[in-house]
This record gives C-alpha cells, structure tokens and sequence, in this order.
C-alpha cells in the first residue's frame, strides 16, 4: 500500500486535504504554517508519485473507504 509510505503527520495532512480543507484550515488545526501544509503537500505527491489533488483523494480513499463518511473536524 502506498500510504505506508508517509509518516503519521503526512496521513493527517492526507486526511484533511481529501476531506476538502484548505491548507490555511489545515495549518491552522495543526498549529503549523500554511507554507509548511503546502511543503508536505508536494513531498506527499512526490512520494506517492500522484500527479494532482484528484489522484491523491481518491488513492486515499480507496485505501481507506471507511473515513469516506466520516465528519473531520
């Protein structure tokens, strides 16, 4: 599986972005600059070797189809 690749804190970006916060929302839960969200938003799509926003998503759903009904906050 792909995302075994990433670290916890690069699942937990993962997990906002797919459920559609922006990375100043996601900065902003995890006390960390928006630059820094956008940072780990490149190297996580390096990693995974996904060309946009749409791939991630769905590659993170398809791995986790249980989380696709759950509220994040």
């Amino acid at each position: 599986q792909r995302l075994s690749r990433l670290t916890q804190r690069q699942l937990e970006i993962v997990r906002y972005i797919a459920h559609g916060f922006t990375s100043k929302e996601i900065g902003a839960k995890l006390e960390i600059s928006y630059r820094t969200v956008e940072t780990h938003r490149s190297w996580i799509m390096d990693r995974l070797e996904v060309g946009s926003l749409a791939d991630l998503v769905h590659l993170y759903f398809q791995a986790c189809p249980e989380d696709a009904a759950a509220k994040v906050t």
